[in-house]
């Protein structure tokens, strides 16, 4: 049976199609050459979380970790074909300045970028609602301008691109020791996944989180989205 409530918070939903990252950009060691990968980072911006200081600074802790592994395994991303960008949105979309179509292979600086461009978007995060956010992309959700926003920087002939919503009744759930299986594991399973069709994807996360959580009951619904061409 499908854990999956309709009731869980959407507001606190991580866009990630996109966050097969740290792992995800890594070729694979059998490859000859590595595989071309685009990669779009789409972020929630909208009052509904900056408003929470516990989502908000949850949400930049995660990107934190995110950037310090982008740090330990640079060597491996400047050998993979990834091209990154990341957005943020509320009401509209916008990319993040200066981070946006970042060319990874053969080039160490634009890698130490990428990892820059995550610390930055990890504290808009920490500072929470600005006057001037609110006047770039405004306070509401939108996910379609979000989806808009990233398909700009999709090839048009892009493999069986993926978009994975989850809310954060799936990085909440804790075992019965009180820990939290946290954001960095659902993207790690997620990568794992990363080549399976949508309902073996959300299978292999749902058992993982059953193994993580074993008997301890669950706090708050779980909504996962995977829509995949």
């Amino acid at each position: 049976m499908r854990r999956l409530g309709p009731g869980a918070h959407a507001a606190a939903a991580l866009a990630a199609g996109l966050v097969l990252l740290v792992g995800g950009l890594v070729p694979s060691a059998a490859a000859q050459t590595p595989d071309k990968s685009d990669v779009v980072l789409v972020l929630d911006f909208s009052a509904s979380i900056l408003q929470d200081a516990t989502n908000r600074n949850r949400f930049g802790a995660a990107l934190e970790r995110i950037a310090d592994r982008v740090d330990a395994i640079s060597i491996d991303l400047v050998a993979g074909d990834t091209t990154v960008s990341i957005v943020q949105f509320a009401t509209r979309a916008a990319d993040v300045p200066g981070c946006a179509d970042l060319k990874l292979l053969n080039n160490p600086a634009t890698v130490a970028r990428f990892a820059d461009c995550l610390r930055s978007v990890a504290g808009a995060y920490r500072r929470g609602l600005t006057s001037t956010l609110t006047k770039k992309i405004g306070v509401d959700t939108n996910y379609v301008a979000a989806m808009e926003a990233a398909a700009r920087h999709l090839p048009v002939d892009a493999v069986r691109p993926a978009l994975i919503l989850f809310t954060d009744g799936v990085s909440d759930a804790r075992n019965r020791a009180g820990e939290r299986w946290g954001e960095d594991r659902v993207l790690e399973t997620i990568r794992r996944h990363r080549d399976a069709p949508p309902a073996e994807m959300l299978e292999g996360v749902l058992r993982a989180l059953d193994t993580h959580a074993g008997t301890a009951p669950r706090r708050d619904d779980l909504t996962i989205v995977i829509l995949r061409t």
